[in-house]
Formats: structure tokens, C-alpha cells, sequence
């Protein structure tokens, strides 16, 4: 992997030394031995969950500081990078576990409207149930349906399959 750093911690900005900072008896991060130093440097490098004693070993391409990987309010763990006037799009961005660069959500090849309510659908991916990690199409108007159906799965061509008939029951999904 090339973000991935061994050895000694360095720098990922200019590539010295880097002590721990404490903050209430834990390691809040690894800052760059220069901060104080002739080039003020900012570099820092966040601790890893698995190994506390050690840094995320996880560089972001696009700024160049160390990833955080923290859990979310939803109990997952997650790894990011939040430098973000450092970035092209002005956000966090988002990696996988291996701090790889998470795949951008995949843009749906048209818009289309919902056949029950008329409201226009989404495009999503599923996050849980048996079919997590499906891009579905999907509307937020549950109230206007009297079928309770509001997620059309797509086709090979990545058009929503918006037949409301007995055939679709069987692609029924609560996500």
C-alpha cells in the first residue's frame, strides 16, 4: 500500500521526528518534532484504535497528514481525514480500513420519479440486510404509498425497475 508507513514515526510533511501529545493520560496525537522549530511545521499522525502506543499507519494523498480512524455516532469505526481547507473539494474525505481512498457513490443515469407518489427518487446504496452494498433507488415519501414499497432496485443498464406488480414483491427490501 503506498500511504502505508513503517519503521520509526516520521513527518509525513517534511519527514522529522514525531513525539506524542498527552492529553489526560492518553496519546491525543503525534505532532512533528519542527512545530517549534525553524519551520513551524503542523504535521501530526493520529493514534491507531488496535495499538494506542502507535500511529494510524495512514497517510491522506491529498494533504498529506496522518488519517483518524474514530467511531461514529452510529457505533461504526470509520477513517477520514478532516483537514479540510487542505483539500480540493473543501470536505472530509472518507477511507476505506486499509487507507485506501473510499469509491465515490456512483451517479444514477437519469432521474426518475417515484410510480407511487410522483415524488423524485434517490439514488442510495444499501448499508444493511441481505442486500447491503446495492445502489438502489429509493424514495423518502413512505407515507404516500399504500403498498409501504419504497426501493426500486435498477437493471443491467442502471434504470430503476419501477413495475409495482406481484413480480416486484419478491425484490422487497427494508433497508
Amino acid at each position: 500500500m503506498k500511504n502505508r508507513q513503517e519503521g520509526p514515526v516520521t513527518c509525513p510533511l517534511c519527514g522529522s521526528g514525531m513525539h506524542p501529545v498527552f492529553r489526560e493520560g492518553r496519546v491525543l496525537f503525534w505532532g512533528c518534532d519542527e512545530f517549534r522549530g525553524s519551520t513551524g511545521c503542523r504535521g501530526r499522525r493520529y493514534p491507531d484504535p488496535d495499538n494506542p502506543a502507535a500511529p494510524l499507519p495512514y497517510v491522506c494523498p491529498e494533504c498529506h497528514q496522518g488519517l483518524c480512524r474514530r467511531t461514529g455516532r452510529n457505533g461504526r469505526i470509520y477513517t477520514a481525514c478532516f483537514e479540510k481547507e487542505k483539500h480540493k473539494g473543501g470536505s472530509v474525505l472518507f477511507f476505506n480500513d486499509d487507507g485506501t481512498p473510499e469509491e465515490s457513490v456512483p451517479r444514477a443515469k437519469g432521474q426518475w420519479d417515484c410510480p407511487s407518489c410522483g415524488s423524485p427518487l434517490k439514488y442510495i446504496r444499501v448499508r444493511s440486510g441481505p442486500h447491503a452494498g446495492s445502489m438502489v433507488f429509493a424514495c423518502f415519501e413512505r407515507e404516500k404509498h399504500g403498498d409501504g414499497r419504497a426501493l426500486f432496485f435498477q437493471d443491467a443498464d442502471g434504470i430503476p425497475i419501477l413495475s409495482v406488480g406481484p413480480e416486484a414483491d419478491g425484490e422487497k427490501n427494508h433497508a
